[in-house]
């Protein structure tokens, strides 16, 4: 048996020529594979690597009239809606009474399962094509998730480790692989041998000069082979999170001792920046995360200013981080506060007060408002700042109208809208976040709760 017949999945079903009509008969309706071994649609120095199977399903005409096929439509996992042509079909354009044909399927393993509709004028109607692959990789390449995602300083050399598990109960052979980014460097030697149910390690590196943000080393694509078997591929990405490369000339926590609550903790970090980046630090407008200059050339010094308003900090013994954000990256460096903050920790529930925290609507008939409507008074009832940064509420409408700086003391007014065109009772709760300001950090929370019961007509 040569190559290309043991690549093709051909199955023939003899039936009786019975029927007064054209008929169309065929092998299996639903169709388990796993046995088709895996083609290249390219060669790899095309970088076309798109695996397909083909199958090809014979079919027999049991009538006495010429069937003629008139399309094939496809569909998908979970999907019930059916494309309007499958380009991955191919059919006779007729079949003779008594006579075979054959339908080829072709399709990619990143489809496993899908439907294939064939049209024709048989009695029987469309037939319906189901296939489903059962097919396992033979190896399997676990990452090292302790080094991802990684961070690496811009123009740092990263590193990956993998395993890479055999599987099957065949030896397998690494022989090359291919990378998308010329960046990435394999450590490790090819070929590579594994036994059957044992792994192998796997080392790569990427040079990150005149990288930022989020560097994907990209997904190289590992070729190998079975004992005696087909040239097959497995792939794995690796990638790894770029930050700034700065020095830190100080140590990165800051230790302030003990300290009471309300206290306000300033200190000054002081960097040189090693990478070959211009550092847009003026893009960043904050009182409590500041720098002594707007731009940051290559091989310049600068300093950090962070500051920290222990009011709403929990009591006791405490580590705070800072991000250092340095556009034109997007992550950052982080230095530290530590300390003890003593004295009677701040009631964050009593923060802000409404003058109603549950607010019954009375009755109304869906045909005589369109919307109930409320304004709902809150107090600023701490001692700080307070900064409204979202008011939201299911199925409803809920805003600040007033302002979104609240000074201790003062009041602010949400205004509740509710439409009346579903009837029935309704429960909302108006969720506002907030937060204290002045460097104290932290996202709190209020809700108010609105009920009411909207009549039928």
């Amino acid at each position: 048996m040569n190559l290309l017949t043991r690549c093709l999945f051909t199955l023939l079903l003899f039936c009786c020529l019975s029927s007064p009509a054209q008929v169309l008969e065929m092998e299996h309706v639903k169709i388990l594979v796993d046995t088709i071994p895996f083609k290249f649609s390219g060669s790899p120095a095309e970088k076309n690597y798109s695996r397909y199977r083909e199958i090809r399903i014979g079919c027999l005409n049991t009538g006495k009239s010429e069937l003629i096929f008139t399309g094939a439509s496809q569909s998908f996992t979970n999907d019930t809606t059916w494309l309007k042509a499958a380009d991955n079909v191919k059919f006779p354009t007729s079949i003779k009474p008594g006579s075979f044909g054959t339908i080829v399927i072709t399709y990619s393993v990143a489809s496993p399962f899908q439907k294939i509709k064939i049209s024709s004028n048989s009695k029987k109607g469309p037939q319906v094509i189901t296939l489903l692959d059962t097919y396992k990789e033979p190896i399997e390449i676990r990452r090292n998730m302790a080094d991802y995602p990684g961070k690496a300083k811009e123009g740092d050399v990263a590193v990956f480790s993998s395993l890479i598990y055999n599987t099957g109960n065949k030896k397998i052979t690494i022989d090359s692989v291919s990378f998308p980014d010329t960046s990435l460097k394999m450590r490790t030697k090819f070929p590579l041998v594994i036994e059957p149910g044992k792994n192998a390690p796997l080392t790569l590196a990427a040079n990150t000069k005149g990288k930022m943000n989020f560097y994907y080393g990209g997904t190289p694509l590992f070729f190998y082979h079975e004992e005696k078997g087909y040239v097959n591929f497995a792939k794995q990405e690796f990638s790894c999170i770029i930050v700034p490369a700065i020095k830190l000339l100080d140590k990165d926590t800051f230790l302030f001792g003990t300290v009471k609550r309300g206290t306000v903790i300033s200190h000054t970090f002081h960097y040189i920046n090693k990478g070959s980046f211009n550092l847009e630090t003026g893009k960043n407008k904050n009182e409590c995360v500041s720098y002594d200059k707007p731009l940051v050339k290559p091989g310049e010094s600068f300093a950090v200013t962070i500051k920290f308003n222990t009011a709403v900090a929990d009591s006791g013994k405490i580590t705070r981080e800072f991000p250092v954000l340095l556009p034109p990256f997007f992550y950052s460096n982080s230095i530290f506060m530590k300390g003890e903050i003593t004295g009677p920790a701040a009631n964050k529930s009593d923060f802000l007060q409404a003058d109603e925290r549950v607010i019954e609507c009375p009755t109304v008939s869906n045909d005589t408002a369109k919307s109930i409507k409320r304004k709902i008074r809150i107090k600023n009832n701490s001692g700080l700042p307070v900064m409204i940064t979202n008011v939201t509420v299911e199925g409803a409408y809920a805003f600040s109208d007033v302002k979104t700086a609240v000074a201790p003391g003062e009041y602010f007014t949400i205004k509740f809208v509710y439409p009346t065109k579903n009837a029935g009772t309704f429960d909302k709760l108006i969720l506002i976040s907030y937060n204290t300001g002045d460097c104290s950090y932290g996202e709190f929370y209020y809700q108010v709760e609105v009920k009411g019961n909207i009549l039928k007509p």
